[in-house]
């Protein structure tokens, strides 16, 4: 066991599930600089996550509109 190197965290999947969540599609270069990854399963989780963090961008400008709208009508 001395002679089994020790991975590091950037490439573990749970801290980039983690970075993910923290840092949205920044996570990539720890992606691509996976050794431990193929080619295709860069492209499908770069491709994931791109679609991902779109739609959380429209959803978050989706709410950001809703709230000034009400806020609007309060204040109005």
């Amino acid at each position: 066991m001395a002679d089994e190197k020790k991975e590091k965290w950037c490439f573990r999947n749970s801290s980039l599930i983690v970075v993910f969540f923290i840092a949205g599609p920044l996570v990539l270069p720890f992606v691509w600089f996976n050794p431990r990854l193929n080619i295709k399963t860069k492209a499908a989780v770069t491709i994931a996550v791109l679609i991902l963090s779109y739609a959380l961008w429209m959803m978050m400008q989706a709410s950001v509109k809703s709230i000034g709208e009400y806020y609007k009508q309060i204040f109005s």
